[in-house]
């Protein structure tokens, strides 16, 4: 068995990396996949550089972001990480204390990101952008540090609003937050979250990156093809779900807009859009990029040809 290690949150979105252990689809291949939680981008990059970890979950806009220099910490020369798959396309929604009525509401007042310069807090600048307003004319940010925000940490830093995704949203909402807008109809799909890799240590382990990959595919689609399995590995792994809350959650993680990736595909048009954005609220002029800076999916695509070889 060749040991990985892969590092990603505690959270729903980890479900096809908990259906590939638990249904053995990484023992399958020869891979004896050790897990670690992600406390925030900042611990994932020193442990990727450092050699600790091997593969990891992150936001697309993460990856670009720590390869420009404007990562939550700096690393010289730049890490050397790439997304060779995709994990789940990105759907938000915008969520506030409801005595804010509507989004001009938000003027003067304080919303909350995971981090200023990463996570999803670009998306949010972007959002507000798109209908005049300025981070620190109009608003102010607040970061709540590693992982998503949620209606806990927004209160606990006495922030006003914040984007949040499922299913941060839905708790939100039961408790009194209002929906004053959705990255969907500013955005589209865009790619959130990738499962990201050194390129020179894929480069060294070309073989078992490609294995990782096609247990990876085979979860994804295991996910959506098996509700009801799906769910109960979800709720062995995130235990304080009640079955009414799992199930929600479920339908959150296979929606046709913002869900889980069925077959971890990464689309250039839905990376085009994070990068966009990247380059907007850029703090720095941003060096000429293309999509291979960030994107390597030669792994994924072997993969996929392994499985449909598998399957005749």
């Amino acid at each position: 068995m060749t040991p990985i290690v892969a590092n990603f949150p505690h959270s729903a979105n980890a479900l096809p990396m908990w259906v590939a252990a638990d249904r053995g689809l990484f023992s399958k291949r020869g891979l004896a996949v050790a897990f670690e939680e992600a406390r925030g981008s900042a611990a994932q990059y020193r442990g990727l550089m450092e050699g600790r970890i091997h593969v990891f979950t992150t936001l697309m806009e993460n990856v670009i972001a720590y390869r420009w220099g404007e990562g939550e910490v700096q690393f010289d020369p730049a890490p050397d990480a790439v997304a060779f798959m995709g994990g789940g396309l990105g759907h938000q929604l915008l969520m506030a204390r409801a005595s804010i009525e509507d989004v001009e509401g938000l003027r003067g007042r304080t919303l909350a990101v995971s981090g200023l310069r990463t996570g999803n807090a670009i998306v949010l600048y972007g959002m507000l952008s798109r209908i005049g307003l300025k981070r620190d004319r109009d608003y102010k940010v607040v970061a709540v540090g590693a992982g998503p925000v949620t209606m806990e940490s927004l209160l606990h830093v006495g922030a006003d609003a914040a984007l949040m995704g499922a299913p941060h949203d839905r708790t939100a909402a039961a408790g009194g937050l209002r929906k004053l807008g959705d990255s969907l109809t500013v955005f589209g799909e865009y790619q959130s979250s990738v499962y990201t890799v050194r390129r020179s240590w894929a480069a060294a382990h070309e073989e078992e990156l490609v294995a990782l990959s096609a247990a990876m595919i085979e979860a994804h689609r295991f996910v959506f093809a098996d509700r009801a399995d799906a769910i109960a590995v979800l709720r062995a792994h995130l235990q304080t779900l009640s079955p009414d809350a799992a199930a929600a959650v479920y339908g959150d993680l296979v929606a046709p807009h913002g869900g889980l990736s069925r077959d971890g595909r990464i689309l250039p048009q839905n990376v085009e859009v994070v990068l966009q954005l990247r380059r907007e609220f850029a703090e720095h002029p941003p060096p000429p990029s293309t999509l291979s800076d960030f994107c390597d999916t030669r792994y994924h695509e072997q993969a996929m040809r392994l499985l449909a070889k598998e399957a005749s």
